[in-house]
């Protein structure tokens, strides 16, 4: 509610498309397995199996905190997209905020760059306005905006890669927009 209270234009979430938000240690370790195993495949393929030490050390502890901790001690809370929208939309749960489509040609412009620089397996897609990176099919980033839900139902309004929309989430347009 207090992301609604402060009336952002845009806010934006990129998560993880995990749910390593779970109570349960047995469900957040077979999250997490199958999670990774996607990660390091798609790390390992970008880099052309030469690996790397960084990702490596940083994902390590990433995983031992989400496998490992309990309660207030577990910092990586990743949670998948639907709950994201059930977070901020404006249902009874909800923070009141609207989401806000990314637009066609934030779609097109990420397919090119993942074309250009990843390896084969990767992919962009688009879901409900939202986009996601995967791997062979496997959502793991997702990435949505959103702003205050009575901006959104404006009947000419703003994607959030600024191409115009007239209150149908699938016109594309590239006639830019300001603020």
């Amino acid at each position: 509610e207090w992301i609604a209270a402060i009336r952002p234009k845009v806010f934006t979430v990129v998560e993880q498309e995990a749910d390593h938000n779970k109570p349960g240690f047995l469900d957040r370790f077979t999250e997490a397995l199958f999670y990774y195993s996607a990660v390091f495949d798609s790390l390992d393929a970008a880099s052309g199996g030469a690996g790397d030490a960084a990702a490596e050390a940083y994902l390590e502890r990433e995983i031992c905190d989400i496998v490992c901790g309990e309660g207030a001690d577990r910092r990586e809370r990743h949670e998948p997209l639907r709950r994201w929208r059930d977070r901020l939309g404006g249902g009874r749960a909800g923070a009141g905020l609207a989401a806000v489509p990314l637009g066609a040609n934030a779609l097109r412009q990420a397919r090119m760059l993942v074309g250009l620089f990843s390896g084969e397996g990767h992919c962009v897609e688009e879901a409900e306005g939202c986009l996601t990176l995967g791997w062979h099919g496997r959502p793991l980033f997702s990435a949505s905006a959103w702003r205050a839900a009575e901006e959104n139902n404006q009947s000419d309004s703003c994607n959030a890669d600024g191409s115009r929309s007239s209150g149908s989430a699938s016109e594309e347009s590239n006639i830019s927009c300001s603020s």
